[in-house]
């Protein structure tokens, strides 16, 4: 469906084409003229218009069908020429005057800068695929070029207030109509949108952070402190993937020099008891073996230099064996404490491992919402997309005068970032109905009363006053003053608010 606009100047002929959803241009189109019994023509495209030098002046009445075909749709109007102004005869004009001068006698001039523009609403035939639809609208207006009269007769003053001229610069129309040329709607780039009327949630917007799952992260540290030094396969690093019981680092402990003299003190004692201790198992095997002494005997020194070898390998290992940081479970590694080779604190978080799979919001709410409140929720535009929530629970304590309530993101939600900061969407149990409408498409008129344009016919827009209330940051629902099905301009309605 489209928007045509044909406007007529002398053997010239420029067509707008726009979509009729959107009012957006309609680029590299196919359009063909027949005016009156003229042979058809192309239409040439002049970026986003269409130019056609027609084979003599444009008759008054003369049949005109346009035929517009696009993204695979034709469609065509057809409508007659308005009549023009019969031109007298004309002289120079005054180029400092914006208003005619007549003579009593005879015509020396026609109004200086008169445009007439006569705007008919053509009858509409569509033809799409064969079949016969609703046509698109055309509007041919004629255009005759500004002609400055003479000089006026004896006597003629030029202190009078000059005569208002009509011109095809965007103006306010009585009745709240908003003229705007084609020209000017591509110039400021005009875009409509159809609403429609429905049952509306109302919503609010909290403002959130991403944090993992309290059961998806998992904080690893040393306990007895240490230098940290990485696994063979390398030191890990912030984003890498790791499984449960991976190897991730070694703490290597620190021993001060008050602790490495007690451990060779302990070491050395240990292994004098484990000398002497060898001699009398020594004497006593000898004695046992001349049935000189019992072999229980031989039993427990035997029994005591074991327990003697293994308390000497505990200490030294006690000094020289490493702490080994594990992964507890799988996940991705969301930050790194220390460097590979630097020193740790005991119980200093060395790793934080992070299920990205997993992730809770965490909304602050000023207006003392509870989770009963809330019949739905999902994530303002974000780079994750569209991520359903769901509300978990709701802190009894206030943040800064806030509450804050924890949302579960739904399944697939990979696209968040711990940390990351978000809106959440509450929709709650509370509807409303009436026409949506774009909150961008809202300005306000000058008793402060929202405000929309409706695109009432192609350069004309009509103002309509709402009656309704926002039910979210994005939606305005008009209860009164805007009808189903209306199309209104959404960018930039504020400038043609200004338009007087």
């Amino acid at each position: 469906m489209f928007d045509v606009v044909a406007v007529f100047s002398g053997h010239d002929v420029r067509i707008f084409v726009d979509q009729l959803a959107d009012n957006a241009p309609v680029t590299g189109a196919n359009v063909s003229v027949k005016i009156g019994e003229q042979r058809p023509r192309a239409a040439a495209s002049d970026g986003e218009t269409y130019l056609l030098a027609a084979d003599a002046q444009v008759a008054p009445g003369s049949p005109v069908t346009i035929i517009v075909s696009a993204d695979g749709e034709e469609d065509f109007v057809a409508g007659t020429a308005p009549a023009s102004a019969a031109l007298q005869e004309t002289s120079p004009g005054h180029v400092g005057h914006g208003h005619a001068h007549i003579s009593a006698h005879i015509w020396r001039g026609i109004a200086g800068g008169l445009v007439l523009v006569v705007v008919i609403g053509a009858f509409v035939l569509g033809r799409r695929a064969g079949r016969t639809g609703v046509a698109t609208s055309l509007f041919l207006t004629v255009m005759i070029l500004p002609v400055l009269a003479g000089p006026g007769g004896e006597g003629h003053s030029h202190d009078s207030a000059p005569q208002s001229v009509t011109g095809d610069a965007p103006r306010r129309l009585p009745g709240g109509v908003v003229f705007v040329p084609k020209d000017t709607q591509r110039l400021l780039g005009i875009r409509t949108t159809q609403v429609h009327a429905g049952s509306f949630t109302r919503s609010v917007s909290l403002d959130g952070r991403v944090t993992p799952a309290p059961s998806a992260m998992t904080a690893l540290h040393s306990a007895r402190g240490g230098r940290v030094l990485g696994a063979s396969s390398g030191f890990p690093h912030v984003g890498m993937n790791v499984v449960r019981g991976q190897l991730l680092a070694t703490v290597e402990p620190t021993i001060n020099a008050a602790d490495a003299t007690t451990i060779t003190a302990t070491i050395a004692e240990i292994e004098q008891q484990i000398a002497t201790t060898s001699l009398r198992l020594q004497r006593l095997t000898t004695l046992a073996s001349r049935a000189a002494a019992p072999e229980a005997q031989v039993r427990d020194l035997e029994t005591e230099l074991l327990a003697l070898r293994k308390r000497l390998d505990q200490v030294r290992g006690q000094a020289a064996k490493g702490e080994e940081i594990v992964a507890p479970s799988d996940g991705v590694i969301a930050s790194v404490g220390v460097p590979a080779g630097g020193g740790v604190e005991p119980n200093q978080v060395i790793f934080q491992i992070v299920d990205p799979g997993v992730m809770w919001v965490e909304a602050r709410d000023f207006s003392g919402l509870s989770i009963n409140d809330i019949r739905s929720a999902t994530l303002g535009p974000s780079a994750a997309g569209s991520v359903a929530l769901r509300p978990v629970a709701a802190s009894p304590k206030l943040i800064s005068g806030a509450g804050v309530i924890s949302f579960e993101a739904s399944a697939g939600s990979s696209g968040l970032k711990a940390g990351q900061l978000v809106t959440v969407i509450a929709g709650l149990h509370s509807d409303i109905k009436g026409v949506g409408v774009p909150a961008k498409a809202i300005t306000r008129n000058a008793s402060g009363l929202p405000v929309v344009y409706e695109h009432s016919a192609p350069e004309h827009f009509t103002m309509r006053v709402l009656t309704g209330d926002y039910v979210s940051d994005q939606t305005f629902v008009a209860q009164r003053g805007l009808n189903d099905g209306a199309r209104i301009i959404t960018t930039p309605a504020h400038l043609i608010n200004q338009i007087r």
